[in-house]
């Protein structure tokens, strides 16, 4: 395995190439004194990037083919010489070597500043398999530390420079699990337990001891000193589960409080994300989070799921394992689950890579807990989803609910307004994306742009690249040609999804409605009983598993009210009687689920 470290200059890198070290990690002899850096690689680099200028002297295709024969060069001088059948190892590298890592390869690497610049030369030189490690500090505080050096006048470019490139690459690669941040306050509040997870991060099996010793030269800050006790037992899982709350958010004064109040109890950071605040957002956020706020500005560019990329990285660098989404509207109730059951969960669940929530009327479920570092990112601009996971590497956490404060009338337009120019530009980057099509369909709807909806719902159904996604989208098309008057074309529409996914009551229903104001009884209530026999009442429960794409009003008293009202329409009362019943009762099973 290889790994490469990078950061700016006095940012912490050398402390964590020489812990690393010490748990078997080959970096290279001292490039003088504690430096754990390679001599001949570092003069490679100079020379490319021209420091302190970093102007690249050395074309690409160059820096690869040398970075390729260093590390080559370097593995061979590190393999085992045997002479007469005696290994050059002595038997002290040997358990080392044995110890160090879960398998027999030599796990080696490089650490320096400038890999900053080249990390992606590394990617195509050394493979895919790569591990990097970003050793972060705050870009003021390395800036006052080079100065204090008096190394180069223009240290505030050149850090900037380092940090930006090494920022840009990690956000990169947040979608395989590659990138790993080391915090500098972290590091030196709790040296033990950021290299363990180091440590963890890179597949080492280093015993507790070898952590240890590791760790001592690391210097610790004199306000949070970490006590590592002689005889400490394997840690709980309080000391296990690190969760960090994440928000991104603009000016939300008026709502911000509320929803970090509802999930304080149950994180260790709160990370603040900063589009443009100029109220008192963060201020309010301070109040509750006090010394646990962490915030970082960035420049809102319409895509939230970069954002959010952005956050994870975040989460991962406070230190937390886990990573909490919470939005600046949405409000979390954890029923009976306390803190402590949450973290015991979280530190059971080894497979589950995310957590989804339900919201609380029941009618879709969401990611909330995701663990970090993460194979998973999100996707898409607006309407983001978060990628990567397999159903049994998601499930839900039971007995938890959130929801969303209801928009005004001038946000919700605003919103949609938003979402309509970043959706057209999708559409037209990625034509055969349904899901792009499906949500520009559903902004159009929502802003009564029916016609224009119904083109853009049969374009995601015709696509037929997720079997649900195309049943929901024609019972959306269906919806806006009711809303059109077109009701023989909605019912053909609902025909249409459930050949794209039989398991879809609201389907038959939407027909038995559409089929009801058109004034054809029979077809209403023959749809009717079709939607009642496959539903969630008196049926089969047929798409029960779907965490989204669906309305509860269809799967269970919608089309027992089409049923009741089409036989009173007929004349047959007594009929329309027995329904009403069944209505009421499926109703109330309904809200008694989930709500009204």
């Amino acid at each position: 395995m290889r790994i490469a470290i990078m950061g700016t200059y006095r940012c912490g890198s050398s402390a964590v190439a020489k812990s690393i070290s010490q748990l078997g990690v080959h970096l290279g002899a001292p490039f003088f004194g504690d430096y754990f850096e390679s001599d001949s690689l570092s003069a490679l680099l100079r020379q490319w990037w021209n420091e302190p200028e970093f102007r690249e002297t050395v074309a690409r295709d160059e820096r690869i083919t040398q970075l390729r024969h260093w590390i080559e060069d370097y593995e061979e001088s590190l393999a085992p010489l045997e002479t007469d059948g005696i290994s050059a190892y002595t038997n002290e590298e040997k358990e080392t070597e044995k110890q160090s890592h879960d398998g027999s390869e030599i796990v080696c690497g490089a650490k320096h500043p400038l890999l900053s610049l080249s990390a992606s030369d590394i990617e195509a030189a050394w493979g895919k398999g790569v591990r990097y490690i970003w050793v972060r500090r705050e870009l003021k505080d390395t800036i006052e530390s080079l100065k204090r050096l008096n190394w180069w006048q223009d240290c505030e470019r050149i850090q900037s420079e380092l940090y930006e490139a090494a920022e840009r690459f990690v956000l990169s690669r947040t979608n395989d699990g590659t990138t790993f941040i080391v915090d500098f306050d972290q590091l030196q509040a709790d040296p033990l337990a950021v290299i363990g997870r180091v440590s963890d991060f890179l597949g080492l099996r280093s015993s507790k001891e070898k952590i240890e010793s590791a760790c001592r030269h690391i210097r610790r800050s004199t306000s949070q000193r970490t006590e590592i006790a002689g005889n400490r037992q394997r840690p709980t899982f309080v000391d296990q589960v690190r969760i960090a709350a994440t928000m991104i958010s603009g000016n939300s004064e008026s709502m911000v409080k509320d929803a970090i109040e509802t999930v304080i109890d149950y994180v260790d950071e709160v990370v603040l994300i900063d589009t443009g605040i100029s109220d008192a957002t963060e201020r309010l956020i301070s109040e509750v989070a006090g010394d646990r706020l962490r915030v970082t500005k960035r420049v809102w560019d319409n895509d939230f799921a970069g954002m959010r990329n952005a956050a994870l990285i975040e989460a991962q660098a406070s230190g937390c394992n886990w990573s909490l989404t919470i939005d600046t509207d949405e409000r979390v109730n954890w029923g009976g689950c306390g803190p402590d059951q949450l973290r015991r969960r979280l530190l059971e669940s080894e497979k589950a890579k995310t957590f989804m929530v339900a919201a609380q009327d029941g009618s879709y479920a969401k990611e909330r807990l995701i663990r970090v570092p993460t194979s998973l990112h999100w996707a898409g601009r607006t309407h983001e989803a978060l990628i990567g996971a397999a159903a049994d590497e998601r499930p839900v956490l039971p007995g938890v609910t959130f929801w969303e404060l209801p928009k005004s009338t001038s946000q919700m337009e605003h919103k949609l307004k938003r979402d309509l120019t970043i959706l057209r530009e999708e559409v037209c980057d990625k034509p055969n994306n349904a899901r792009w099509w499906y949500f520009l369909g559903q902004t159009l709807a929502a802003l009564g742009q029916h016609e224009g909806a119904v083109e853009a719902l049969d374009r995601c159904a015709n696509l037929r690249q997720w079997s649900e996604q195309s049943a929901w989208a024609s019972f959306m098309a269906a919806k806006s040609l009711s809303e059109l008057g077109r009701f023989g074309e909605a019912v053909e529409r609902c025909g249409m999804g459930l050949a794209c996914d039989p398991e879809y009551p609201e389907l038959a229903w939407m027909a038995a409605w559409c089929e009801y104001r058109a004034g054809r009884l029979r077809n209403a209530i023959a749809w009717s009983q079709m939607s009642i026999a496959i539903g969630h009442a008196e049926g089969t429960c047929e798409g029960a598993d779907r965490v989204g794409f669906r309305n509860l009003v269809g799967w269970y008293e919608g089309p027992l009210d089409v049923l009741r009202f089409a036989f009173r329409r007929q004349g047959r009362n007594s009929e329309a009687d027995r329904v009403e019943s069944r209505y009421q009762v499926a109703k109330a099973i309904r809200i008694k689920k989930y709500g009204a």
